[in-house]
Formats: structure tokens, C-alpha cells, sequence
């Protein structure tokens, strides 16, 4: 199926980017960059749970419009993780960076939920099983890889290049599925 071919390519491309959100990342982008201790690491995973937990009661709120609208607000849900991870990777306020990671929290999630619901929808039931574990086990494989290769680059060139690049996959990835009929006109 082309939709949940795409989905997936989305996927797994953006579990390359991902890997800034782990807590050795995070917490290397708080000490160097936001130049603040450690706790802020745990103030800041706390927002992004609230921005998860309001993203999917908004989903729950306004599942039709959303059904309605799946693509586009999967393009819209992805290019405001970009666009906040790009505004994060310049960020030295501990402060705006509890407002990013909120921000963040709550269109992931109602990505998320569309797009577990659009492949689980598209997916043929003799097969949903297999796209699942094969989709699982893909996204596990990139991101051990991009953990490797992401603290070998923070390693030699300094972290916020890790968060740049990774702000980079997520815009290119926005462009291309905004770019795809397919996901930008899906409707539940």
C-alpha cells in the first residue's frame, strides 16, 4: 500500500533524527548549550509528557475534524516538530526550552495517532502483523545506528551539530510528505 509505504519512510527516516530526544543527548544539550544542571533535563521531559497528554486529548476532542483532515495534519503535525526542533538547536534559555519541548510533545503525538490509525487502517489484515514487526524492528535497527553515528558527530563536532542535522531530516521529511498527494489528501 503506497500511503503506508510513505508513513513508514517517514518513519524511519525521522528515527535518524530522533536520537536527540534520548536523554545522553538531552542531557549534554542542557549542560553545554543551556548551561543549566541537570534537573532542567527532567523539567524538560516532563513538558514534552504534558504536551503528549494535551496533543492526544485534543485528538480525543477533535478526532473528527482531525479524521477529516488526517494528512494535512500529519504535514502540519511534522513541520511544527521541525520548525521547533530548528528554534530548539539555538535555544540558550533553559526556560524557552521547556516551551519547545511542550510544543513538541503535543503535535507528536497527534501525528502519532494518525498515523498508527492510517496504517492500521490501510494495512491489509492478513498483513498488518508483519507490517508491524517489520516496521518495529526497522525503526529499532535505525535508530541504534543513528545513536552511533550521532554520539561519534557530538563527539568530534560538538553537539548542537547532532540537533542541527536532526532539524534538517525533520524539515526535508515535512517537504517531501507535504510534496506526496497521497498523505496530504488521506482522509479517515
Amino acid at each position: 500500500n503506497e500511503i503506508v509505504r510513505n508513513i513508514t519512510f517517514m518513519d524511519l527516516t525521522e528515527t535518524a533524527a530522533n536520537i536527540i530526544w534520548t536523554q545522553s543527548f538531552m542531557l549534554a544539550f542542557t549542560t553545554k548549550m543551556l548551561h543549566s544542571e541537570s534537573e532542567w533535563l527532567g523539567y524538560q521531559t516532563s513538558f514534552y509528557f504534558i504536551g503528549s497528554i494535551v496533543g492526544g486529548s485534543a485528538v480525543l476532542l477533535l478526532l473528527r475534524t482531525f479524521s477529516q483532515n488526517a494528512g494535512k495534519v500529519i504535514i502540519v503535525s511534522s513541520l511544527t516538530v521541525a520548525i521547533a526542533s530548528l528554534i530548539y538547536t539555538f535555544n540558550t534559555s533553559p526556560i524557552l526550552a521547556l516551551l519547545i519541548n511542550f510544543v513538541i510533545g503535543f503535535p507528536y503525538q497527534i501525528r502519532d495517532v494518525m498515523q498508527q490509525s492510517l496504517i492500521q487502517e490501510k494495512a491489509d489484515n492478513k498483513t498488518i502483523g508483519r507490517v508491524l514487526a517489520i516496521r518495529d524492528i526497522s525503526i529499532s535497527l535505525i535508530y541504534i545506528i543513528s545513536l552511533i553515528i550521532g554520539g561519534i558527530i557530538g563527539e568530534l563536532f560538538g553537539i548542537r551539530l547532532v540537533y542541527f542535522m536532526a532539524s534538517l531530516i525533520y524539515i526535508i521529511v515535512s517537504f517531501i510528505i507535504a510534496n506526496n498527494d497521497n498523505v496530504r489528501n488521506y482522509s479517515m
